[in-house]
This record gives C-alpha cells, sequence and structure tokens, in this order.
C-alpha cells in the first residue's frame, strides 16, 4: 500500500492524493496518476535503490505494460523537479536495474524542519556565490575586448567578451543589497550589437548563434536561468504574422510577439502584447542589431 500523506523532497511537497508538486520558488505541477506513484514507491524506499520489475509490480499491479510506460514516469518527474539523467539531482538511474531518489523521504512538516540548518545553509550559499561573483567579475572587468552595456534602471550590466569564434554575455547585478539580484550568468550571443535591454529593465534579448535553418534569439528575465527560445526562418520573407516563444525551462513570459511586420527585407519588427516593440536589423549573414523600445 503506497502512503497517502503528503511528503518533503527537498524543498518540493509532493501531494500525492492531488496528485501535484509545489515549490515554495517554482509553483504548482500537476502530476500524472502513475508519475506520482512511482514517485512514492522510490521515496519508501528511503534513498535505496529499487528494481524496474518492482516497481511495475506496485504502480501496475493488475496489467502488463513495458518500461516504456516507467521510463515516461521518470521523465515526467524530471521535467517536473528541473533534474536531469546525466546530472541527477534528485532521481538517479542505475542501469539494468532500477531507479534511486537521491534525496530521502521525509514526510514532517516545513514547522518541524531544522531553522538552523536552513539559515546555515542559505548563508553558505550566498557567500559562495559572492565568491563566484566576485571572481567572474574581476575576470569579466579585466578582460580585454569587452563591452558594457548598463540596463536602463542602472541596476544591472551586461558585460560583453569577445574572442575570435565567440561572444561571451554575462549579466551582473549592481544592486548588491537586493540578495535575490546578486547572481551571474553567461550565455554566447552572436555580436555586443545584437544584445538589447527591455524598457523596464526586466528583460533582455539577443540573437544566438545560428542553428541549422533558423536565426535563434533569446528572450530571459533578469535574475533568472530561464531561457525563451524564437526560432527565425533563414528565409526572411518566410516570415509568419505570429511567432512562437519557446520555454526552454517550462516558464511563461508576461508578453507575447503579437504581430511581426517587416518594414524592409533587411528591418523586420515585433509588436509585443505589452505595448513596446523590438526592432531587428539583418544583412546577408544574418541578425546585426536588436533594438527594444
Amino acid at each position: 500500500m503506497l502512503t497517502k500523506k503528503c511528503i518533503y523532497i527537498d524543498d518540493w511537497l509532493i501531494d500525492p492524493q492531488k496528485r501535484t508538486a509545489k515549490h515554495p520558488e517554482r509553483g504548482l505541477f500537476q502530476l500524472k496518476g502513475k508519475s506520482v506513484q512511482v514517485l512514492m514507491v522510490l521515496a519508501e524506499a528511503n534513498g535505496g535503490v529499487v528494481n524496474k520489475s518492482d516497481i511495475l509490480k506496485q504502480v501496475w499491479p493488475d496489467i502488463v505494460v513495458t518500461e516504456n510506460s516507467l521510463t515516461q514516469a521518470i521523465s515526467e518527474l524530471r521535467k517536473v523537479f528541473g533534474d536531469s539523467r546525466s546530472a541527477p539531482k534528485y532521481i538517479q538511474t542505475f542501469p539494468n536495474q532500477g531507479y534511486c531518489l537521491c534525496i530521502p523521504k521525509g514526510n514532517l512538516s516545513r514547522k518541524n524542519k531544522s531553522t538552523w540548518r536552513n539559515k546555515n545553509v542559505k548563508y553558505l550559499a550566498m557567500v559562495l556565490i559572492t565568491l563566484v561573483i566576485s571572481i567572474c567579475t574581476w575576470f569579466y572587468i579585466n578582460s580585454p575586448n569587452k563591452s558594457i552595456i548598463s540596463s536602463p534602471d542602472g541596476k544591472h550590466s551586461a558585460i560583453i567578451t569577445s574572442n575570435e569564434s565567440n561572444n561571451f554575455l554575462a549579466i551582473f547585478s549592481t544592486a548588491h543589497s537586493i540578495s535575490k539580484e546578486l547572481f551571474f550568468r553567461q550565455l554566447i550571443i552572436r555580436s555586443p550589437d545584437t544584445f538589447y535591454w527591455s524598457v523596464d529593465s526586466q528583460f533582455f534579448i539577443s540573437a544566438m548563434p545560428e542553428v541549422e535553418n533558423v536565426y535563434q534569439f533569446i528572450f530571459s528575465p533578469v535574475g533568472s536561468i530561464d531561457k525563451f527560445i524564437v526560432n527565425v526562418p533563414k528565409q526572411l520573407n518566410e516570415h509568419s504574422s505570429e511567432i512562437n516563444i519557446n520555454s526552454t525551462s517550462g516558464g511563461v513570459l508576461p508578453f507575447t510577439i503579437s504581430s511581426h511586420v517587416e518594414v524592409t527585407k533587411y528591418l523586420h519588427v515585433w509588436h509585443l502584447s505589452n505595448g513596446q516593440s523590438i526592432q531587428i536589423h539583418f544583412d546577408k549573414t544574418g541578425p546585426t542589431k536588436v533594438s527594444w523600445h
């Protein structure tokens, strides 16, 4: 009999009856019934490896299914948790054996968790983040061939360093008193001219290195690792009137690209649902300049 009690896995609250997974920062996710049952089987093993056959017997006791059903359930759980097979944080795969929940089952309420432990973990994390940012900031500030672009509100800086083959974008907070805005991230972009801040300094856009038959653009919220990808056909006259924004992490932007206007062959405008617009200049090689108004 699988438990019906809510359990905590790290900061995730799993409710088997409601089939939900809730995280204080990532939000609430609805899970499929079998995925929840698979998770409960792993949780009840308290960190031990559970054979695939045992999971199949407990979750699908009355029907014969292939391992593909189990694989799909594991994939859904990893997608919700933001986990991966190559670098597992929650669910680890043991080839030809089964699976293991990296964090043991815990059905204690949040009030019963160690406040002292949580505070110290957060403190150590902030120290490490500060150290990493300091090192990265020194490296980028002292690197040759760099461009520094401040956000309109002055709270953030984009530092773009260039070498012979790539342009590296790093975002820093200049408001270090705001701990949630103290961060560092790096992306490879097409050129410094294809980076631009949003009007309210909450997002940025840049053209990425081209992929196959498309030009790729990225929207990203400031202070987040979320990425929203826009793929544009290299044949500019093949643009549709509506362009889809695909998230790499399941997040949702507060705006959409409501329409696309081809001013000239090499000047295109995206009108956003928030009343703002983005201008994109092209040449025969691809995007050369981006601006947000």
